[in-house]
């Protein structure tokens, strides 16, 4: 890798920019920035009227956000309408921007923006977990580039600890899918949300020998900043290790990247690995483990993976608990890929499981069309709907609170009408083209006709 010749008009542009936002905070923002660092910032005290007022406040703020930004947003609304009323989601948000309604509502359209990117459709409004990562995801994830330490700060913050070395540049979006999974399972403690994240990341000499360009280094980062303005987390402290003076540019591009709430709580820290821990010491961050060594790369691992098997478990429990929850209720939380959606509009016609009844159909379509006996009509639709139910998938129908399941009735009219449109759409193609087969005809005649014998 090569380091880049204008690292110290770099440098010297990026302290400019800082000190110019410093010194466009008022006395209160820039003693909150110090005390977030230091993590000594008072954890506001969320009284239920105070906590009502903010919900209030956002749920305004969303309703006026403009329809381009909240495609997302109205995606999910539509899987899970519940989203719309629960206070305990909403209120990650609010405390990732301080209580800001307005903030808070953006970043929680640009949370659905980014999972729609990342996971698709299909996963839209489900809880992310281990099972949902492809093999691909899960083979990064046990790189250890991005781990969650098993202890916390001195002041009660979770850490996480990124080894830039250790990352995938090849897959950019696998990587972010991987970040984003440990950062929603560190969220689910309380204490992450109303304290906030400590980050560390480590950028050592190793990296100057890695194939990696240094554009791919800055999308990734650019990347994971998008990411970073879209989850429900508030970073509080930004620490950049690094070992090797000609690294110095990465630690530049980080800073350029995130957003000026990141930025304002970044410092770069310089030295050997025994430098480097007492410099962190004095943020409240005591690891003796952090940097390479046989001995932390192997602890690192270790706790990786105990926390991996940890999560395991946390996860299936959480899976059973949640069916149980639909079954004594009989209210589905959210679709599944395989289901099928009952209703009309595009946000019905673009579901997954809805385009593969529709494919489903398409095959069957030619006997359906070439028959005229009702009874094998309603063979060919029973079949179809066997043929969705044997696939795992079930026939929705949309209430207040979710989804319920479909009565037969419901599922065989719905397959019906299915075939009723491709039927009626074969014939109206059918009609179009004898259509415009005749007028073809017509001005060749008339053509003809014009045509005059040319003796030559």
């Amino acid at each position: 890798m090569a380091t880049n010749d204008d690292d110290g008009d770099d440098d010297h542009e990026t302290e400019v920019a800082l000190a110019k936002e410093m010194n466009n905070l008022t006395v209160q923002e820039r003693e909150r920035v110090f005390d977030d660092i230091h993590g000594v910032a008072e954890v506001h005290e969320e009284s239920p009227e105070f906590v009502e007022s903010c919900l209030e406040a956002m749920d305004l703020a969303l309703n006026t956000l403009a329809k381009i930004k909240r495609k997302g947003l109205d995606r999910a609304l539509f899987f899970k309408p519940s989203i719309e009323t629960d206070k305990k989601f909403k209120l990650m948000f609010l405390r990732a921007d301080i209580y800001d309604a307005k903030k808070a509502a953006r970043r929680m359209a640009k949370y659905f923006d980014e999972k729609l990117r990342l996971f698709g459709e299909e996963k839209l409004v489900k809880r992310i977990t281990l099972d949902d990562l492809s093999e691909e995801d899960l083979s990064r994830l046990n790189l250890v580039g991005c781990v969650v330490l098993p202890h916390s700060d001195q002041t009660g913050r979770p850490i996480w600890f990124f080894d830039i070395a250790r990352f995938d540049f090849d897959n950019l979006k696998s990587m972010n899918r991987c970040f984003w999974y440990q950062a929603m399972t560190t969220l689910e403690d309380e204490i992450a949300q109303l304290k906030g994240i400590c980050d560390v990341a480590y950028c050592p000499g190793d990296l100057l020998a890695m194939p990696v360009s240094i554009q791919k280094m800055s999308q990734l980062m650019k990347e994971a900043g998008g990411i970073m303005d879209g989850l429900p987390c508030r970073i509080t402290t930004f620490q950049i290790c690094y070992n090797d003076p000609r690294v110095r540019y990465l630690v530049t591009n980080i800073g350029k990247v995130f957003g000026n709430q990141v930025r304002l709580r970044a410092r770069a820290h310089f030295g050997s690995d025994l430098e480097m821990q007492y410099s962190l010491m004095t943020f409240g961050i005591v690891c003796h483990y952090l940097f390479r060594s046989a001995e932390g790369d192997g602890k690192r691992e270790l706790f990786h993976q105990q926390h991996i098997q940890r999560r395991r478990e946390i996860e299936r429990e959480m899976e059973q608990n949640s069916r149980m929850e639909e079954e004594a209720s009989g209210i589905i939380l959210h679709p599944q890929p395989h289901d099928v959606l009952v209703g009309r509009g595009r946000p019905y016609q673009e579901y997954t499981g809805n385009q593969r009844l529709s494919r489903l159909v398409e095959a069957q379509s030619y006997r359906y069309r070439n028959t005229e006996d009702r009874f094998e009509k309603s063979c060919i639709i029973l079949e179809s709907v066997k043929m969705v139910q044997n696939s795992n998938g079930r026939f929705l129908q949309k209430t207040s609170g979710g989804w319920k399941l479909a009565t037969d009735k419901v599922a065989r009219e719905k397959t019906c009408s299915a075939f009723r449109f491709k039927a009626g759409k074969t014939n109206s193609d059918n009609e179009g083209m004898k259509q415009t087969s005749f007028v073809d005809d017509a001005v060749v005649a008339r053509n003809s006709k014009r045509t005059r014998y040319d003796p030559s």
